[in-house]
C-alpha cells in the first residue's frame, strides 16, 4: 500500500510541481478530505462515520476552520 501511495504522489507532483514543496501526511489527506467534504454540503455525522471519529470536536473545528477561511 505504501508503494502505491508513493507511485501516486510522484505521478501527482510530476502534474504539479508545487506540491514536492508541501508536507503531506495521512492525517493532512484525511483533514484535506474532511473540509471538502463538508465544503462540498455532505452531513458531519455522515464525515465523522467516513473517517471513523467518535466525538463531533474534532469536525467541529474543522467547520471552524472552514468559516475562518470564509
Amino acid at each position: 500500500m505504501h508503494t502505491a501511495v508513493e507511485r501516486y504522489g510522484l505521478k501527482v507532483v510530476g502534474k504539479m510541481p508545487s506540491l514536492a514543496r508541501k508536507r503531506v501526511s495521512p492525517h493532512s489527506i484525511r483533514q484535506t478530505t474532511a473540509t471538502h467534504l463538508l465544503r462540498a454540503g455532505v452531513d458531519i455525522n455522515t464525515v465523522r462515520g467516513w473517517l471513523g471519529h467518535v466525538s463531533l470536536d474534532h469536525e467541529r473545528l474543522c467547520r471552524g476552520r472552514l468559516r475562518d477561511q470564509g
